[in-house]
């Protein structure tokens, strides 16, 4: 159950922000530091019925070790169709970024910036795309609802705000909690600041903790910098 939540301000981009329990969606975080992409993640789509293509993991591992760019992202998406569903929010340093779904061979990209406010949010449907529609017995379309009545702070927001809206229970934020009929728990949430390169993951009940976008990227536990900096400390052989 993931949502994402992305600010764009006159300037560049702020901030990417994700929550959910969907382990490949954090795999991807961060992983283009190196190249133009700064950050990308996805959100899990339904699909009516299955498409001609590969398995929508296959086509995102693809994806993650092929493009560099997000227009090689958005051509890559195009020439790969996948037989199930994802929703790709894909940013770079620059400030750009887009919302791609892919859902059994349909796709359509959005970029933030281009609409009348400057949130532009995805949950678990699709929301530009046909054949991708919320489960009747989901909170898909109710968490969509919540972002999009989001009143934009007077000041620029920081990472407190994005965090609040996403780990607080509704109506007020988009946690999900197990229910009856449900299972699906948020079990960590995740905000990049593609202006500084930081990125801020908050697990379920736990303190927020602070990570260069590099570090999270080449997998370095935070605190410890990367092997060749000088405040890394030294390497202990057994």
């Amino acid at each position: 159950m993931n949502a994402s939540l992305i600010e764009h301000k006159l300037g560049g981009l702020r901030w990417i922000v994700l929550n959910g329990p969907d382990r490949e969606a954090f795999r991807a975080l961060g992983e283009h530091v190196r190249g133009e992409m700064a950050a990308r993640t996805i959100d899990h789509l339904p699909v009516a019925a299955p498409g001609d293509g590969a398995g929508r993991h296959f086509v995102g591992r693809g994806l993650q070790r092929s493009a560099r760019t997000i227009d090689e992202a958005i051509d890559y998406l195009r020439a790969h169709p996948a037989a199930g569903g994802f929703a790709y929010t894909i940013g770079d340093p620059a400030g750009r970024v887009v919302s791609v779904e892919a859902a059994a061979g349909r796709h359509a990209f959005v970029e933030a910036g281009s609409g009348p406010g400057p949130l532009l949010w995805h949950t678990n449907h699709g929301r530009y795309v046909s054949g991708a529609e919320p489960s009747a017995q989901g909170t898909s379309t109710a968490r969509g609802e919540t972002l999009e009545a989001l009143a934009i702070p007077a000041e620029d927001p920081d990472p407190a705000w994005f965090l609040r809206v996403l780990t607080s229970a509704p109506p007020d934020g988009v946690r999900a909690d197990p229910a009856s009929g449900h299972r699906a728990t948020t079990l960590c949430t995740f905000v990049a600041d593609l202006t500084s390169g930081q990125a801020v993951l908050a697990a379920r009940d736990d303190h927020p903790v602070t990570i260069p976008l590099r570090d999270l990227a080449e997998g370095n536990p935070p605190g410890r910098g990367r092997p060749d900096s000088p405040d890394c400390p030294p390497r202990i052989s057994p």
